[in-house]
């Protein structure tokens, strides 16, 4: 395992796209010190802002503190484990493929934006656009798993094509904005039009509490039969989800009608 130690923090992010446990695999401590990043516009070197101990042949990547300026973290990863002990900066992530994070801490904006496979588990909150599609993109997150414990900002899911993003606490607005496929479930309380311009996929709300748009069209209340399977996927993952979720039922409001969207969102309904 490798170990970095932040030596503080600084005012300037830092951009360290080379904190991927593949890319790191073989380096001696010396070699990491040495690698390439960016403290603004200005280059420096991992050294500069880190302690390293260990190596990464095992596939993990430890930090031991806070990096909540540093961005970049696990961007394009495809394997391996990284295990952030404090916050994380932007783009954590970020077009990973494969592998593991977790976050103890809150993890800024555009978490695991176009992400395409493995997982990642934030204890705290995330910023806006969990799991998105960066400004001009077409598609956001195309697989894998996002599970944030605390709140989430705006746009969680916009324009994500598959793969499961579960928020625990509340979240920002616009949840599922435009997506295509996937599922999205708000364990608290989501903001203003969830699913607006949504074509198919899924937002789950588990609170029961949502202030949707008038072209999502309520259809009917029922238990739907892939929600269990989820719920208890999460629960696997040791997700503690609120009682009675697991079964439903829920309304089913189906939209966005504004674009043709055949999506759906779901409200827990109570108990019934």
């Amino acid at each position: 395992m490798l170990t970095l130690t932040p030596l503080g923090r600084t005012a300037v992010p830092v951009e360290a796209e080379c904190l991927v446990p593949e890319r790191l695999a073989g380096l001696s401590p010396d070699a990491v010190r040495a690698l390439p990043v960016w403290h603004g516009n200005r280059p420096a070197r991992l050294g500069d802002f880190f302690a390293a101990e260990g190596d990464a042949g095992d596939g993990v990547l430890r930090i031991e503190g806070d990096v909540s300026h540093v961005k970049w973290i696990g961007a394009g990863m495809t394997r391996g484990r990284i295990e952030i002990c404090g916050g994380a900066g932007m783009h954590l992530g970020s077009r990973m493929a494969g592998g593991e994070i977790l976050v103890e801490g809150s993890a800024g904006d555009w978490l695991g934006a176009e992400m395409a496979g493995g997982l990642i588990r934030v204890r705290g909150d995330a910023g806006h656009l969990v799991g998105a599609a960066y400004r001009g993109g077409a598609t956001g997150m195309t697989g894998g798993v996002i599970v944030v414990g605390g709140r989430a900002g705006n746009e969680v899911g916009a324009f994500m094509a598959r793969g499961l993003i579960a928020v625990l606490g509340d979240a920002g607005d616009f949840a599922g904005l435009a997506m295509a496929a996937g599922t999205v479930i708000v364990g608290g309380r989501p903001g203003l039009r969830s699913g607006a311009w949504m074509h198919r996929g899924s937002v789950v709300v588990l609170s029961g509490e949502a202030e949707l748009l008038p072209t999502q069209r309520y259809a009917c209340t029922f238990r739907p039969p892939w929600v269990p399977l989820y719920l208890r996927h999460l629960a696997g993952l040791g997700v503690t989800l609120p009682p009675g979720r697991t079964e439903g039922p829920y309304h089913l409001y189906s939209g966005d009608e504004a674009v043709g969207g055949r999506g759906e969102v779901l409200v827990w309904a109570g108990e019934g």
